[in-house]
């Protein structure tokens, strides 16, 4: 049974179509399962995928871009025999309660995605071009974008393709955010050069190095973590800052 709260305007999600939405999940008891509204962050699905089950498909479907319903969903057409762990026994029916904030079709949501990536990457150029004025950095990038400033030489040969690298390291987001390091660890950390076990401005970087030398990299995103970021301190799109100290090379058909 659908319960309509308040009409939508415009047309219905169709196959494709990205909506945002917000949703109430409760047991016919009145006990709420889930809420996006408690979280503060409404869900955001593409329509005509399997969003969670049948029932909500079909309510989803009558809803119109600022729509609100309430479903009451059969346990056939909901969770089934199976339920849902310990929060939806087998066999409940179920009530959602449905707020359609936007309906985004393929192409609109392509052209918001290609928006964000420029403003992102124009952010970075911003943020970057900030942290090497307030830091009255005049080296020249290389020609990747990367940044190799040399704080102590080191001595000897530097590292080449297939040579093992240990390392000490900080890493800094460019407002000064820590965000990790192995000296706080007490453990250097080594890798193999051109293995791709590290990012590429790590790779990069170390070619310039030689044991017993300081170097700070200042690495443009595209040469980090890129779009995805890392963890919950690297965002997308970050350039980061690395304190880094070659402490030795060894080759790995050696060992």
């Amino acid at each position: 049974m659908v319960i309509r709260q308040k009409n939508g305007k415009g047309a219905t999600a169709k196959p494709g179509d990205k909506i945002r939405v917000n949703m109430v999940l409760s047991l016919l008891n009145g006990k709420k399962v889930f809420s996006s509204y408690d979280q503060n962050k409404p869900l955001l699905f593409e329509y005509g995928r399997r969003i969670e089950n049948k029932g909500v498909e079909e309510a989803l479907g009558l809803l119109q871009e600022g729509g609100q319903l309430i479903a009451i969903i059969p346990s056939d057409l909901a969770f089934g025999e199976e339920g849902r762990g310990e929060y939806i026994p087998p066999y409940s029916p179920v009530i959602y309660r449905i707020e359609m904030l936007e309906i985004i079709t393929p192409e609109e949501y392509a052209l918001q995605a290609a928006e964000k990536i420029r403003v992102a990457r124009a952010n970075e150029t911003l943020d970057r071009e900030k942290y090497l004025k307030q830091n009255n950095i005049k080296e020249k990038p290389l020609p990747s974008g990367l940044y190799v400033i040399e704080e102590k030489a080191g001595k000897g040969n530097i590292p080449k393709t297939g040579d093992k690298v240990k390392v000490h390291y900080t890493g800094y987001l460019t407002n000064g955010t820590r965000f990790d390091s192995s000296i706080d660890r007490g453990q250097p950390f080594e890798f193999e050069v051109g293995a791709g076990r590290v990012i590429k401005g790590w790779d990069e970087g170390i070619r310039h190095m030689k044991p017993g030398g300081k170097a700070k990299l200042i690495i443009p995103a595209e040469l980090g973590y890129g779009e995805r970021g890392s963890g919950d301190k690297i965002g997308p799109y970050a350039t980061l800052v690395f304190e880094i100290e070659l402490l030795s090379i060894s080759n790995v058909t050696d060992e």
